[in-house]
């Protein structure tokens, strides 16, 4: 098996600039690439105390197996709290090549606003659905094995099947 290489993404949020556009709802997010996903993870730790809110830019890292190359993101939140519509502006995804890959969104996550969905399969910008489903054949499925390999050391190895 091949040994998988770890990488940190960051991922810019910004919420639009639209009457209640902010939430105070919890929101997640999920990355697909060419060698995997990331499975769903919260976005919770932002350089803003108060993440969310109108017209502005929360940025979260991400640290997980390199994903190969990014063609969609999932993104949702959980309807909780007072005020738990949102507005989503874009969503841009850095990875440890420093490429900016971009999702428009202009989309509200709400159960009573828009077409009331509070979960979205966003794509890059630019990206024709023939490349995402060309993308989307050749992802790689891999099986994780996530253990204590050298039990002194307690190094921990991540590899592909």
């Amino acid at each position: 098996p091949a040994k998988l290489k770890n990488e940190q993404y960051t991922i810019k949020v910004h919420t639009g600039d639209k009457f209640g556009a902010g939430t105070d709802a919890n929101c997640y997010i999920s990355l697909h690439g060419t060698l995997g996903d990331s499975g769903e993870r919260k976005l919770s730790k932002s350089e803003n105390m108060d993440k969310f809110q109108r017209n502005q830019t929360d940025t979260f890292t991400l640290d997980c197996v390199e994903l190969g190359d990014i063609y969609k993101i999932v993104l949702r939140e959980d309807d909780t709290n007072m005020g738990a519509d949102w507005f989503v502006a874009t969503v841009v995804v850095t990875d440890s090549n420093n490429n900016d890959i971009e999702f428009p969104c202009e989309l509200w996550f709400s159960k009573s606003k828009g077409d009331k969905k509070i979960k979205r399969t966003l794509y890059p910008k630019g990206m024709t659905m023939e490349q995402v489903e060309a993308a989307e054949k050749g992802t790689k499925k891999r099986y994780i094995c996530n253990q204590w390999i050298d039990k002194k050391k307690g190094n921990k190895e991540l590899f592909r099947v």
